[in-house]
Formats: C-alpha cells, structure tokens, sequence
C-alpha cells in the first residue's frame, strides 16, 4: 500500500498519547506502524537521495500538531499530549485533520505566511492533501532531473560514435576506474570488438573491458550483441566487462548474463548513464545547493 500522507498520522499519534503517558519517537513510529498494519516494504521505502519516507511523515505530524499545541515535547525525542490534546483525543479524535488544526491561532500563524494571497480554509485544504515540505523538495529535485537527463541524453546523442566512447570511459574515470594514462579507447579500426579499457582502481589491478553502444531507445541491445562481447573479452583473455548503452537491454540479454559463471559482464542502459553522469559532474555543472538543516541536540545537552 502507499505510505499514508502525514496528515493521516494525527489520529493515531493521539490516540497513542490519549493515555497523558511520554512516548519516545521510536515508541510513536512502532505504534503508526502497527495501528496502519503497514508492511515491511512500506516501512522501508525511501526517497530518492535514500532517506526513509515514513520517519519523515511522522516527525511532521508531530511537527505540526505541536504547534497546534495539541502535543508537548518534555525532552529529546519525547511526546506527550498538552490539555488541549487531552480533550481532543476524548472528544474530536474523528475530527482531526490539517483543516481541525486550523481552530489554532498558534497552528495558523507557523503556517501562514500571507493571508492576503489565499484564504485561510483554501490554504489549509491545499496542506490536507499535499506533501510534507521535504518530500515537495525531493519531488521537485526528481522532476528537475528528469527533465536534466532528458536534455542530456539529446546531448550525447549528437556525439560521434568515437566521441561516446571517449564519454564513456570519462564518466569510468569519474567513477574510480583506473587513470586518465592507464585507460584506452581502442581505435576504430582494430578495436575487435572491444571499444575501451579500463583498470579496475588506480593501481591497475585486473582490466575491465568495455562496449559502448549509442542507439537510438526504439534499438534496444539483444542477446547477440552481449554474446559478442563475451566473445571478445574471452579473446582477450578476460573476465570483466562493461556493456554500456544508451538505449536498454532486452530480456534475452539480461538472462544471458545472468548465467555467466566464468565471466562478469555488468549492463548499464542509457538512464542509468545519464545518473552516473550527473552524478559525477560529467557534462553537467552546478546550478544551485541548497542546505536542509536540524536541531543538534547534542550541542544543547552539553555532551
């Protein structure tokens, strides 16, 4: 099932709290668990820069249903619902949505910032149904590398084939593989069915041989084309290969190299290209980097 929007854990955080007992973080998030009979998948899915979703909903029920001042926070991690909470959890417990917490002037005034530009019951149904602010910053930053990897990928398409090769074994060089002396693009005309070499780390240990392929998405690469390079690499008297493309594999050659077991070969499609080439700043520059920060509790308890 998809993980519930923050707003959906209000109840249960309350419901948990309606005891006036403290309840740590760890203690709260067992219990949304549990009470929304979510699965372990759910409980482990992540964003794309690999932070859990879950911990970050749940801290922002809690965030806002603090400054509805429904809940306090005793101590680091600690929750326990205020008087106003107390009555809420025995009489409104149904009722408690983003639009309930707007009863609070204390609730209004951390979450408005103009009340001029929306009205306060449109702002307050907008929060209801939207994402909490860090998971808007993780899908923008999705959508712009989305649209970043599209553009990219035209880029590397208007390359000569010689010039992809050259692309390629940059971005291996960006990785960790081997130096920009120890590599090689082999050259057009005897290259034998190998387009580069790289050494697998900077001390030349073990070669890594390499097949670059730049198709257009509608040329997937079969099965033949990967026999073809293990041709290759066995000619060289190898056992370690990169098959690289910007288009995909099909089905027959994924399988294909899952049986290999004398010899590795790893596939890497065109997304998966353009990823490691964002990442590692190849073709691409730095436009702007934002810094989310937290509380360091441990500066403030003086450990």
């Amino acid at each position: 099932m998809a993980i519930p929007k923050y707003s959906d854990f209000y109840k249960p955080v309350v419901k948990l709290l309606a005891d006036g007992n403290i309840y740590s973080t760890k203690e709260i998030r067992s219990f949304c668990i549990k009470e929304m009979q979510l699965s372990q998948e759910d409980v482990k899915e992540t964003f794309a820069n690999g932070n859990f979703i879950l911990p970050n909903r749940i801290g922002w029920a809690l965030t806002y249903l603090k400054k509805a001042a429904l809940i306090a926070q005793p101590g680091r991690s600690q929750y326990q619902l205020t008087e106003e909470g107390i009555r809420v959890a025995k009489e409104d417990l149904a009722q408690l949505d983003t639009n309930y917490l707007g009863r609070y002037d204390s609730f209004l005034s951390f979450v408005e910032k103009s009340r001029n530009e929306i009205r306060e019951e449109e702002r307050l149904d907008r929060m209801e149904n939207a994402e909490s602010p860090l998971e808007v910053i993780n899908s923008s930053f999705n959508e712009i590398n989305k649209a970043l990897m599209e553009d990219l990928m035209q880029q590397v398409m208007k390359m000569d084939p010689y010039e992809f090769e050259g692309l390629v074994m940059r971005v291996l060089e960006k990785m960790g593989y081997g130096t920009e002396n120890e590599n090689i693009v082999t050259s057009r005309s005897n290259d034998e069915g190998i387009d580069g070499i790289v050494t697998e780390d900077q001390f030349g240990f073990d070669k890594i041989y390499i097949q670059a392929k730049q198709w257009s998405a509608d040329h997937p690469v079969g099965r033949p084309e990967v026999q073809k390079f293990l041709g290759a690499i066995a000619g060289q008297g190898g056992l370690k290969g990169l098959f690289i493309t910007t288009s995909d594999f099909t089905s027959g050659a994924k399988d294909f190299v899952k049986k290999q077991l004398n010899q590795k070969i790893i596939l890497i499609n065109g997304s998966k290209l353009m990823q490691y080439m964002i990442k590692h700043n190849v073709g691409v520059s730095v436009e702007s980097v934002y810094e989310i920060k937290r509380i360091d509790y441990d500066f403030f308890s003086g450990e």
